[in-house]
């Protein structure tokens, strides 16, 4: 809990605001990270995904114009909703 002091600036609290802060951190990381590897990883293998066909279309191609955005998309609403959750245990202690 911050207290403000009577210059009106914060003092104390602030190893509690750090602990706060530390569980979203990891979010964006594994965000990050996660759309690093859909962005790069599954890119460079579209050579080899194209020897298998989807709805007409060769694997690799399918993979990059679509499955790659649907990946982003999921990743967007995961974030979202772990953040949520997170935000509504934070004011349930509070």
């Amino acid at each position: 809990m911050l207290v403000a002091n009577r210059t009106g600036t914060s003092v104390g609290g602030n190893a509690q605001a750090l602990h706060d802060a530390r569980p979203t951190g990891r979010l964006p990381i594994v965000a990050l990270l996660l759309w690093a590897l859909f962005a790069f990883v599954v890119p460079s293998f579209v050579q080899a995904l194209n020897l298998v066909d989807v709805f007409a279309f060769p694997l690799g191609y399918f993979m990059a114009a679509q499955g790659v955005l649907l990946a982003f998309v999921i990743i967007g609403v995961f974030s979202a909703r772990w953040q949520d959750r997170r935000d509504a245990r934070r004011a349930a202690e509070v």
